[in-house]
Order: structure tokens, then C-alpha cells, then sequence
């Protein structure tokens, strides 16, 4: 006795599980908050079926996909001074103010600033 062929039965259940695959990647990237919320995803299920010329036998082609939304660009500032005839540059990190890594006559730094760590005090 044949088992009826249908989408959970085609390929060993191989279709199904690719499909639920691909919708889980949707999911995920709908949770992603460094993609847009309100974009749409897709996801598509192909089945080809291509027939012999006895049209007794075909050959079945399962492929999913999905079309999901690429995370948001990242943005960062960095300030920029000459060492001689090279650029160098130094990425500015929250609240920095791009003359605040440069004094009057010392060469400007390419990292952030260091703190001294405190003496402990015996009080």
C-alpha cells in the first residue's frame, strides 16, 4: 500500500522541515532589533514536478527560501590628522569632542584617554 503523497509526506518530510527552517529564520530576523520592525519577510515553498514522457514517474524538486531584512548600517565617527605624510585616524567614542585628543605641541594620540588609576589612601 502506497502512502499518499502530500507537502508532509514529500521528500521523507524533508519539504516541511525546510520550511519550517526558513520561517524560523524569519522569525528570527523579525526579533532582531538591528532590523527594521515593520518590514515584510517572505518565505517561499517551490515545488517543481517534472514528469517522463510515459508520464508514469516524475521527479519532484523541493526549495525553500526567504527574503529577510539585512541588519541596519553602523555608524561610528573618527577624527583624522596627519603623522608626517600618513593619515591616521582615531575612532571617537561616546561624548568625545575631536580637539580633546590634541594639546599645543604634542603629537595627537590614536586612542582613548587614560585614566590614572587613584592611590589608595590609608584614612
Amino acid at each position: 500500500m502506497s502512502i499518499p503523497l502530500t507537502v508532509e509526506t514529500l521528500c521523507g518530510g524533508g519539504a516541511v522541515e525546510a520550511l519550517h527552517f526558513e520561517v524560523q529564520r524569519a522569525l528570527d530576523n523579525i526579533a532582531d532589533p538591528n532590523t527594521e520592525a515593520k518590514k515584510t519577510r517572505e518565505v517561499t515553498l517551490k515545488i517543481k514536478i517534472k514528469p517522463n514522457d510515459a508520464r508514469n514517474m516524475a521527479t519532484v524538486m523541493v526549495q525553500t527560501s526567504s527574503k529577510l531584512i539585512p541588519a541596519a548600517p553602523l555608524e561610528t565617527a573618527i577624527i583624522i590628522d596627519m603623522d608626517g605624510n600618513k593619515a591616521v585616524a582615531a575612532e571617537l567614542y561616546g561624548g568625545e569632542n575631536p580637539g580633546q585628543l590634541t594639546l599645543p605641541e604634542v603629537a595627537p594620540v590614536a586612542h582613548n584617554v587614560s585614566q590614572f588609576k587613584k592611590e589608595a589612601t590609608n584614612a
